[in-house]
């Protein structure tokens, strides 16, 4: 099973993804494609319903509607896939990876420059140009043909999110940050008010 864990929206690329899941299904007929219907725009999953059913896919692809956010089950979904496919135009550090990682699902994901040093091609994850369907479909069989790069995957993930994903010791090390900052500053006043911004924001992330 592939995985599609982003929001139904066209800044995810959804399209692009089931476009490469056709190239995948001619391939493995036995996989199917699962997209989570949440925060989404009712003109888009028209468009993405319509796509299903003109690629002839009604049956290989999942379309979960009205999802809850936050969905507890998201480990159990994770888990039961193969692949997770995440291609945005744009990024942060997005919650999805980091639990693809934790749980051991291998993250086919956006070449974006803001992955750097985390989602790593060929290290955590496999990184494609989200416009190229014919990319995102090889690179996601990679995965599916290939148990070795398959494995190395999901062991640098579950090692990357344990010095990167683990929420206290992320704060923590903004806090220590904060006060080395304060504490080289000529002008600690202002420092000490930007900073004690930024870092109330990030506790209550």
């Amino acid at each position: 099973m592939i995985l599609s864990a982003r929001a139904l929206k066209p800044f995810y690329r959804i399209h692009k993804i089931i476009q490469a899941f056709a190239a995948v299904q001619r391939q493995r007929p036995q996989t199917a494609l699962v997209i989570l219907d949440y925060l989404s725009q009712d003109d888009y999953r028209q468009q993405i319903q319509q796509q299903i059913q003109d690629l002839g896919l009604t049956h290989q692809v999942y379309l979960f509607e009205n999802m809850p956010c936050p969905f507890e089950q998201m480990p159990e979904l994770y888990a039961a896939s193969s692949v997770m496919v995440s291609i945005p135009e744009e990024d942060g550090m997005p919650n999805s990876i980091y639990e693809a990682f934790a749980v051991g699902c291998p993250v086919v994901a956006s070449d974006l420059k803001t992955y750097d040093g985390v989602v790593d091609h060929e290290d955590t994850c496999l990184r494609v140009n989200g416009n190229h369907p014919a990319e995102i479909a090889v690179t996601i069989l990679r995965i599916l043909e290939n148990s070795s790069l398959r494995d190395r995957l999901i062991r640098n993930g579950r090692k990357k999110v344990k010095t990167h994903g683990d929420l206290p010791i992320e704060m923590q090390k903004m806090e220590q940050l904060y006060y080395q900052l304060l504490s080289q500053s000529k002008h600690q006043s202002k420092i000490h008010q930007t900073l004690g911004t930024i870092y109330n924001f990030f506790t209550y992330l």
